[in-house]
């Protein structure tokens, strides 16, 4: 559950918060140490009581209505539980609000102390510090590495062991919770797979994990060693990566012959965007209909694509990345259409500068250049999912995505699922039969017509530029 803390003082200098050095140091000490008391109890206190209302709708369900199942209580804990962990939106969590104000205050950029009188046993320019030093050892069991380097590791073991604490609590106060909580996981994995649900699970499998470390299904009420958590640098079970740990992969050991930039995702998940092979995949057809014909050779790679919980996709065979459409109306809307220079000059153009996660109508969306223009809107970042390098995909490009093996839409279903009038491309992947713009033009003839692509039987044809057509986005390799 703990978010990486090293950006939040480049957050709360975004955010307007200006360095406070008209104290002296031992007053600014004093303050942050009452500020990191304060917020941490806060912090326990909070967590406590969301997965106390969690829980409570479980018992109400299992023990005073003797239902069978949990699945009353799987949606309002999937709604309380995206406070503890929010991988799209870590600062709103309320560990994210807890950090944030403690390292307003405890931050030695923001503030007259220094990080060695943070850290110190003999601290410089002050007769006493906060000797946090003194939790080298016991900070291992949250996930330190035997010494505390810098104030953020300090204010992260707070944060884990105020965590274990309210762990305890919630063990001690619900004594079926191991039995209760692989219930819940199996009603909430069946409500769908948006990352607000997957987030709930990640809650529930990690407090299992820290209830249970011993894996003999009896609460272990103690805190430190067990406890397994997203963002300390070590791969725990079930993780892939965790940060700049790797666990020794690079793009090529994981199958993309021309390599590539392999990174992690905040939810320990390797992030596959820049990883490239450069070879297209088969074709998807496999019907036999002449010796030696597509469906008997069937050449190529299987298709091989991930859906980056971030309103994209990426083709491990290709190493493009494209834009997830969904259909509720927004800028990613399946049924939005453009003459073909508007392609160019307003969908393309909104992939690019408009900040991310904020997708309701695309006039109404907020222009930026970086992401200290969308500090507080959305994602607080600038282009979709990020990224600043969308464009129009050419004829070839966008052919790629065709699978022959199916029809209305001739595509992989990963761009074509759960599709119903209002989802947004996070919990939805559409795509409209009807043509598609490429940014390849006709050649024969005066240049008013370009290529499109008709996702229906996947079929490729020319049309002239003013008609208005469907429009998708893609990036890389």
């Amino acid at each position: 559950m703990r978010l990486a803390i090293a950006a939040t003082a480049i957050i709360a200098i975004a955010l307007g918060a200006t360095p406070s050095f008209g104290q002296p140091a031992e007053a600014s000490l004093e303050r942050c140490l009452k500020e990191s008391t304060k917020n941490t109890a806060k912090y326990q206190a909070t967590l406590v009581k969301t997965l106390t209302k969690c829980f409570q709708k479980v018992s109400k369900e299992l023990i005073k209505d003797n239902d069978a199942t949990v699945a009353g209580a799987a949606k309002a804990c999937a709604s309380q539980l995206s406070k503890v962990v929010n991988t799209l939106n870590p600062s709103k969590t309320i560990e994210g609000k807890a950090l944030a104000k403690i390292d307003k205050r405890c931050e030695p950029a923001l503030n007259p102390h220094t990080e060695d009188q943070v850290l110190s046993a003999t601290p410089s320019g002050v007769a006493q510090g906060i000797e946090a030093s003194n939790l080298d050892a016991w900070c291992v069991n949250f996930g330190g590495d035997g010494s505390l380097d810098d104030v953020n590791e300090w204010i992260s073991c707070q944060i884990q062991a105020a965590q274990c604490q309210g762990r305890i609590q919630i063990g001690t106060e619900f004594p079926r919770l191991l039995e209760w909580i692989p219930l819940l996981i199996t009603e909430i994995t069946a409500l769908g797979s948006t990352q607000k649900l997957l987030d709930a699970i990640t809650v529930l499998e990690e407090l299992e994990n820290a209830l249970d470390g011993n894996d003999d299904l009896v609460i272990d009420l103690n805190c430190g060693p067990g406890i397994t958590e997203c963002g300390n640098g070590i791969i725990d079970v079930d993780e892939q990566c965790d940060g700049a740990n790797l666990n020794g992969e690079s793009c090529v050991s994981l199958g993309f012959a021309n390599g590539g930039d392999l990174t992690c995702l905040g939810n320990c998940a390797y992030k596959l965007n820049s990883c490239v092979t450069g070879s297209f995949p088969k074709t998807g057809q496999a019907v036999i209909y002449n010796a030696t014909d597509d469906g008997d050779f069937q050449i190529g790679p299987e298709f091989a694509y991930t859906d980056n919980d971030d309103g994209t996709i990426t083709d491990s065979n290709t190493g493009f990345t494209w834009e997830k459409r969904g259909d509720d109306g927004g800028m990613h809307d399946r049924d939005n259409t453009f003459n073909w220079n508007d392609a160019f000059d307003v969908h393309i153009a909104r992939l690019n500068n408009r900040c991310d996660g904020f997708e309701g109508n695309p006039a109404s969306l907020t222009t930026c250049v970086t992401d200290a223009d969308c500090v507080g809107i959305g994602n607080e970042l600038c282009g979709h999912a990020g990224h600043q390098d969308w464009r129009l995909p050419n004829r070839h490009e966008l052919a790629s995505l065709v699978a022959i093996g199916t029809f209305t839409p001739a595509v992989h279903p990963i761009f074509h699922e759960n599709c119903i009038v209002g989802c947004n491309n996070l919990d939805c992947s559409c795509t409209s039969d009807n043509p598609h713009w490429t940014s390849t033009t006709r050649e024969a003839g005066t240049g008013t017509q370009a290529w499109v692509l008709i996702f229906e039987q996947g079929i490729l044809e020319t049309q002239g530029k003013t008609i208005t057509r469907h429009v998708r986005g893609v990036r890389g390799p």
